[in-house]
């Protein structure tokens, strides 16, 4: 008998031994490793425990991660996290990818001013309803603490990372219009520090005026962009031109919109 004890005593914590460390696997004997419950089947569901809401909500203390599943509205696979319940979204709940608009605008006319002919020199940059001119576009960077720009409103502050899809570009004439060919320049600068602006690679726009041509204004759009802009830099928009009629002001109103996904 008292072997007997023993024996039912040793199997015992023998099973209690294995069911505290071993993995459980339903459908499969050899779970993942990574997995204390590994179900595995190739013609059947998990199926989570389901209730109403008001048994869902009486639960006792749910812990997070817990996971149910509500049949009465609204319907779904309902998640504690965070000390709260978190239904999860179906697929056809899901909104596609949103394009957001920034729009930037001169507010007044803007001036741009080639240094000889074909060649870029001063440029505007251009904001929200406002403007700063005389920026030198030969220098690598902006900055906009000197005398050529104070004012940082000027630049939109991206509030999470983003793909630059598209730019859209509008120049209206309010001075003499070059007779020669005519070239305006829209690019897109970007700051770390909110403070020195550097051009965004391949961020730009040209619009090109031909000989001969007198048009009132200049638009162009392209949607075939694909640049990453990052969270916390800046934008910022900046216009200038290169003419053959060489130093001679192109002025007029200048905006642009960028489309960030």
């Amino acid at each position: 008998m008292k072997n007997s004890v023993s024996f039912t005593l040793s199997l015992s914590l023998l099973f209690i031994v294995v069911f505290a460390k071993a993995q459980v696997g339903i459908g499969t004997t050899t779970p993942h490793p990574s997995a204390q419950l590994d179900v595995t089947s190739s013609n059947k569901g998990f199926l989570p425990p389901r209730m109403i809401s008001s048994q869902r909500i009486a639960i006792q203390n749910p812990n997070d991660g817990l996971l149910v599943y509500q049949t009465d509205n609204p319907t779904g696979l309902y998640l504690r996290q965070n000390n709260t319940w978190v239904r999860l979204s179906s697929i056809g709940e899901i909104p596609a990818k949103s394009m957001s608009i920034v729009a930037f605008t001169s507010g007044v006319p803007i001036r741009m001013i080639p240094e000889r002919s074909g060649v870029e020199h001063f440029g505007s940059i251009i904001g929200f309803s406002n403007s700063v001119g005389e920026i030198d576009v030969r220098n690598p960077t902006i900055d906009i603490v000197s005398r050529q720009g104070t004012n940082i409103n000027h630049a939109v502050i991206m509030p999470i990372n983003g793909v630059l899809r598209n730019i859209a570009t509008f120049f209206s004439f309010t001075g003499a219009i070059p007779s020669g060919n005519l070239n305006i320049y829209v690019r897109v600068y970007y700051s770390i520090d909110g403070i020195s602006f550097a051009r965004l690679p391949g961020a730009e726009i040209v619009m090109q005026k031909p000989a001969n041509t007198y048009p009132s204004f200049m638009k162009v759009l392209r949607n075939d962009f694909n640049i990453p802009v990052l969270g916390a830099h800046r934008l910022m928009i900046v216009f200038s031109a290169s003419s053959d009629n060489g130093r001679i002001d192109v002025d007029g109103f200048a905006s642009a919109s960028l489309g960030i996904e």
